[in-house]
Parts: C-alpha cells; sequence; structure tokens
C-alpha cells in the first residue's frame, strides 16, 4: 500500500503526540510541517519558537530541515520520510510562496492541529483531505476556546472530533469523534493532556479511514451549532457573586498557565488548584468574604453568591506561588476581610459561548483551534 503524503499545520504542544506518531507509522510520510514564527514570551518577551519546532529541532534534529518560505519551492523535491521541511511563515492568506511549495510537495492530506492562523481556500484545495482536529462535540463549542469553555461552563464529559475543514469556522463535515471525561480534579493543562493522549490514534484512523473508504464526512446540524470566543485576561477575575461552583471551575480553566485573579488589600492575587466547593446549602458572609482561615488545614475558606469556596494556594501580587500557610504566616488573613474583584471588567465580558456566528466566523477561521496555555492571550486556546 503506498503511504500517504502529510503537511502538518501545527504550533500548539497538545498536537506533538499526534505529529510524533504520524513521523514514526509506516503507512504515512510527513512531507513537511508549517507552524508558526517564533514569537515573544515569557516575561522578559524573548523570541521562542512553537512546541512544535522546538520539538522538531530538539529531537529530530537530523530529520528536520528548517527552510524559508521563500525558497522552499524548490526544496519540494526533497520532501521525504527521511527528510520533513519545516516552514515558519509569517501569514498564510494570499501567502504564493507557499501555495506553491505546497502544490509542489502536492500532499495527500492536510493536518491541522492547533495551527493557529486562518486557512484559505487557496490553502485547503492543496490536498484531497484537509483534516483538522477539534476538541469539543461538534457542532457544540465551535471556535477558539472550546477546551477552556468547557471547563468554564462544568462540563462533565466533551470529544476530540475529526472533521474536513471549509472556509467557514468548524463546519465542515465530522469523520470520527470519541468521547473525553472531564473529572472535577482536570484543570486546563491536564484536560489538554488527555486530548492530546487521544488524538494520535484518532488521527490514525481517521486518516486510515479516508484511504481506504471507510469512512466518510457526516454532516453537522446548524441548528445546534454554538461558538466559543477568544478568551482573554479579563475571562480570569473571579465573580465572588457567582456560585461556588462557578468560581472552582473558573480557578480550573486558568490553572497553571494563569490563575483566576482577585484583589486582597487592594493588590492583585492569583488562585489555582487545587479548590473544593461547599454546596449551595451553605450560608454565611458577603461574596468574597474569608470566613475561616484553617492554617493546620491549609486552606481559606471565602463566601460566594451560593455556597463558600475553599483556597490551598495563592499567588500575591510580584510574589511567587505560596501555600495557603505560607501565605497566612507572611500576610496573616483575617475572618471578615474580603477578596474583592474588578466589577467593571466583569460586567463588561460577553458571553461565553453564542450561536449566532460573529462576522469573524462567517469568513471563517478554520484553523484556530484547541491549543495550549503556552500559545499565549489572544489566540486560539487551548481552549
Amino acid at each position: 500500500m503506498e503511504k500517504l503524503r502529510i503537511v502538518y499545520f501545527g504550533s500548539g504542544a497538545i498536537g506533538i503526540p499526534a505529529l510524533r506518531s504520524l513521523i514514526h507509522d509506516p503507512q504515512f510520510e510527513v512531507a513537511a510541517v508549517i507552524t508558526r514564527p517564533d514569537a515573544p514570551a515569557g516575561r522578559r518577551m524573548e523570541l521562542c519558537p512553537t512546541p512544535v519546532c522546538k520539538y522538531l529541532t530538539d529531537e529530530l534534529a537530523g530529520t528536520a530541515t528548517l527552510v524559508e518560505t521563500e525558497s522552499a519551492e524548490h526544496l519540494a523535491d526533497e520532501a521525504s520520510e527521511d527528510r520533513i521541511l519545516v516552514l515558519t511563515p509569517a501569514y498564510v492568506k494570499g501567502n504564493k510562496p507557499l501555495q506553491r511549495f505546497l502544490a509542489a510537495v502536492n500532499p495527500d492530506a492536510l493536518v491541522v492541529i492547533s495551527y493557529g492562523q486562518i486557512l484559505t481556500n487557496l490553502i485547503l484545495n492543496k490536498a484531497k483531505w484537509p483534516v483538522c482536529v477539534h476538541t469539543s462535540a461538534l457542532p457544540k463549542l465551535r471556535g477558539a476556546s472550546p477546551v477552556r469553555t468547557a471547563l468554564l461552563l462544568g462540563f462533565q464529559t466533551t470529544e476530540v472530533c475529526t472533521f474536513l475543514m471549509t472556509p467557514r469556522m468548524d463546519d465542515g463535515g465530522v469523520l470520527m469523534r470519541r468521547t473525553i471525561e472531564i473529572s472535577p480534579d482536570d484543570n486546563f493543562r491536564s484536560l489538554c493532556e488527555n486530548f492530546s493522549l487521544e488524538i494520535p490514534s484518532l488521527l490514525s484512523e481517521t486518516l486510515a479511514g479516508l484511504a481506504s473508504g471507510m469512512i466518510s464526512p457526516q454532516p453537522q446540524n446548524e441548528n445546534d451549532a454554538t461558538y466559543t470566543r477568544l478568551i482573554s485576561k479579563d475571562d480570569a477575575w473571579i465573580d465572588w457573586a457567582s456560585s461556588a461552583g462557578d468560581v472552582c471551575n473558573l480557578i480550573r480553566a486558568f490553572t497553571p498557565d494563569a490563575g483566576a485573579l482577585t484583589t486582597f488589600r487592594g493588590r492583585r492575587v492569583k488562585f489555582e488548584m487545587p479548590a473544593e466547593s461547599q454546596d449551595d446549602s451553605f450560608s454565611g458572609g458577603a461574596p468574597g468574604e474569608i470566613l475561616r482561615v484553617d492554617a493546620s488545614a491549609g486552606c481559606i475558606e471565602a463566601a460566594t453568591g451560593s455556597g463558600a469556596v475553599r483556597i490551598f494556594r495563592i499567588q500575591p501580587e510580584s510574589r511567587p506561588w505560596l501555600s495557603v500557610r505560607e501565605f497566612v504566616n507572611g500576610f496573616s488573613p483575617r475572618p471578615g476581610e474580603r477578596f474583592i474583584s474588578d466589577a467593571e471588567i466583569i460586567a463588561a465580558r460577553p458571553p461565553l459561548v453564542t450561536r449566532a456566528q460573529s462576522k469573524d466566523s462567517a469568513r471563517g477561521e478554520p484553523g484556530k483551534i484547541a491549543g495550549t496555555a503556552k500559545e499565549g492571550w489572544g489566540r486560539a486556546d487551548n481552549g
């Protein structure tokens, strides 16, 4: 059987196990990898390669070759299972050298996982099967942030799907899907890891099924479609007037990359997992009020609009993460003091999920799917 020739589009760490599996699977030949260019990251804002690029240069230094997009067309004949060409174009839309390169490589399939740029028809039509991996139960949670949104909404299960891309956002026919359980202890990182472990076999079965003709795309029901938006730093602010369960879900969704945000004594503090919610029958103080400081148990209990939350890890502004025991020793929080969040920011936040397509969604962003926290704000998540 002839090998299926693949060009992989991806930037986020969530897709690395799948890329590794494709490279080492004798059914497939990964001819090229397209990833985003180096971008500023960290406190020092130093230029860093994408997780995918770092994986290729660190682990496959003898196989992966970084080439300039403008000259890649002339190297297309050299792409093979023994030499993977790696391109980092600054943009994709209207990039004619990239289009010519893809035409010269002539892949059977494009595979897109957490790439982070728009792919138009001029890219998608360069392969028979433009396959995208999306981390939600399509048509639910289309768009930029399905992983983090599932945590924010308290979902107990979600899915990972493969589908054939179209110019519209995440609306192509679904090829295969698998259920992903979400445990109460899952946070953004652990849920992304769960997806990354499930994607390789799902993708392999999808590509093999397409090649053999054993699977075909199933249309999505547009009446059930919902859309997530890009998550921003403003979404990390805790709304203490919400329920204890919602506060815990927010903490889960922003662990460990950002932390859930509030203020204490006028200065910002962050929380991360673990956190526990007390049931709605609990009655106590005003939202955000510290009800109990239990240094022996290592937790602070704070009231919400319904129930209470127990906090175990906290990061004061300009300080490292501390256990509550360390925080108590250094700051001596007292019952009756309050955690207070920015009410204006919370009130201005748009809904997490909508049914009507936005103007951007109508144009279509098929490449902007679940990624990782390392991709930064203003891009697809993570979620």
